[in-house]
């Protein structure tokens, strides 16, 4: 898995907004080009009457809907929006911070790149690095589905699981969380 980013140009909302108020941060969750403008659903953290304000008067947005919460969907016009829906649309969501958009990629995308050259848009790519689980983190996560620690309601209580497993329990506690943390990132990249 490639992991993407490039500069959003002056002029598009999303870039604008991240760079003018730079604790904004965005995830673009859903994205639907059609003509000249794109209809993005966005999450936006954080939210205030400020940054509402400044969205509904930039010049490259045409409407603001409110979804409440932290949820907004912008009709807009976006030149990497546009090159999304012509090539390729990244692994959904991606983000947005201080005017730089970073996405998910499967693979190379010679169109792509070529596109958003085109556009005036450099990309720096870096490949992902595996989060492979050690022997030991393996052994420990498959007794724990085994004996029923993530069934619902569970089987087994994280100190019964320690008991039978032979280690302490903030051992087993902190190996859980790092085997979690390894693989829940991805299964979340995959499913949405």
């Amino acid at each position: 898995m490639m992991v993407c980013s490039s500069d959003l140009p002056e002029g598009c909302w999303l870039g604008d907004l991240t760079r003018e108020h730079p604790r904004v941060r965005a995830k673009v969750i859903s994205l639907f080009t059609r003509g000249v403008c794109t209809l993005s659903l966005v999450l936006l953290a954080p939210r205030d009457e400020e940054v509402l304000s400044y969205i509904k008067s930039h010049e490259a947005v045409r409407e603001v809907r409110d979804e409440g919460s932290s949820i907004l969907v912008v009709r807009h016009k976006c030149p990497l929006a546009e090159i999304f829906a012509e090539i390729e649309p990244p692994r959904l969501p991606f983000s947005v911070r201080m005017g730089r958009a970073e996405w998910h990629h499967p693979r190379g995308g010679k169109d792509l790149w070529e596109a958003l050259r085109r556009k005036g848009l450099r990309v720096s790519v870096r490949r992902e690095r595996e989060r492979k689980l050690t022997r030991r983190q393996r052994e420990i996560l498959l007794r724990a589905i085994e004996e029923g620690y993530y069934d619902f309601p569970r089987r087994v209580t994280l100190s019964e699981l320690a008991e039978r497993l032979g280690i302490s329990k903030s051992y087993l506690s902190e190996t859980l969380m790092k085997v979690e943390s390894k693989l829940l990132p991805e299964a979340l990249l995959h499913h949405t």
